[in-house]
Formats: structure tokens, C-alpha cells, sequence
């Protein structure tokens, strides 16, 4: 690193604390070690021992986040917004998990495996539409059109059409039995009116 580039980054972290004249004696030292690491560490050091004897002497750190820290309080809002888009999170404080670390964990494994295809992702009853009933009327119906439809194509694999034919007939049977069964008399007179 040349000193220019280091006067730079000592003016980009001190920004306007930054005084040539205090750091002039350090940068001199360590450019004076010309390559030799250990030269530079002992002056530095030895300026660092007069320095700390130095009565009133101040030193100011400034209160402005590194750039690590910025980049990282970024990176963590963008998670949050992200999972809050998830409604992954609710109210409250968004770094205070009931189920601790553990929790925390085992969400994101949760996850990994959903978007590795580990896991397939079933939606719960209750956000599922209930699929319409179909009345025995209607299936009777259905049943009756797939023998139809099993008499018309039996070139196809024969056995495993009269397998699916036989078994609809059974099929049937019992659904028009549970039919009959479950029927109502009406009365003469409600046809009468």
C-alpha cells in the first residue's frame, strides 16, 4: 500500500477527524520499515507508548458504522422484509423467536429441503377448497359411460379392460343397492295436488 492510499483510508474512516499532522509520524515509521513488518510494528509501538504519556491527550473515534455493519444491517432488513412478505413474521420484535435457536434452525432446514425438493409442501385443509360431492346419481352415470367406453375399446389390453369392466359393474351394484336402500316412499297424494 502506497501512503497515499493509506492517508485515503485513514481520511475515509476518520472523515472529518482526521488531522495530517497527528498521523504524519505513525505513516512516516511504518513507510520508513520499507517492507519490514516487524521495523514497523516496533515503531508504531514505540509511537503508540509516547502517545499514551502524553497528558491530555484525546482520542476521537467517530460515531459512523463501518461498512461491514452497514452492509450487514442491509442484508439483515432485506431478510426481514423478505420473510415479512412470507408472513414468516408477525408482530413484534422480529429478532425475538419463541422457539429460540432450535426454532430458528429448524425453519431454515425446513425450507432448504422445500426448495431442494426434499419436501413436498401440502397446503392444510382449511386453505384447500372442498372438492364438490358428487351425487350417486351422477356417479351411477359415470360408471355407465366408463363400461361403455370399456366395451368400445377392449382391443387395447383386453384383460385389464374386462378386469376394470367387471369391477365397475360391482362398483355400480352396490352404489345402486345403497341407492334403493336409502330411497324414500312418496305418497300418492303428492301427486294429487
Amino acid at each position: 500500500m502506497t501512503l497515499p492510499e493509506a492517508e485515503k483510508h485513514l481520511q475515509d474512516i476518520l472523515t472529518t477527524h482526521y488531522v495530517d499532522d497527528d498521523w504524519q509520524p505513525a505513516l512516516n515509521a511504518v513507510m520508513d520499515a520499507e517492507g519490514d513488518s516487524g521495523a514497523a510494528i516496533t515503531a508504531v509501538e514505540a509511537l503508540a507508548a509516547s502517545a499514551s504519556n502524553w497528558t491530555g491527550l484525546k482520542i476521537h473515534i467517530p460515531a459512523q458504522s463501518p461498512p461491514q455493519l452497514v452492509t450487514l444491517e442491509d442484508e439483515v432488513a432485506s431478510y426481514l422484509s423478505e420473510l415479512k412478505s412470507r408472513n414468516r413474521i408477525f408482530d413484534g420484535d422480529p429478532l425475538n423467536f419463541d422457539g429460540g435457536d432450535k426454532a430458528i434452525v429448524a425453519q431454515v432446514r425446513q425450507e432448504i429441503a422445500e426448495k431442494d425438493g426434499d419436501i413436498i409442501k401440502v397446503e392444510s385443509d382449511d386453505e384447500c377448497e372442498p372438492e364438490p360431492d358428487i351425487s350417486p346419481t351422477e356417479t351411477l352415470t359415470l360408471c355407465e359411460q366408463l363400461e361403455h367406453a370399456c366395451l368400445q375399446y377392449t382391443d387395447i389390453n383386453s384383460q385389464v379392460t374386462l378386469d376394470l369392466l367387471k369391477h365397475l359393474r360391482l362398483f355400480r351394484g352396490r352404489l345402486q343397492r345403497s341407492v334403493d336402500l336409502n330411497k324414500k316412499q312418496t305418497k300418492i297424494s303428492a301427486f294429487f295436488k
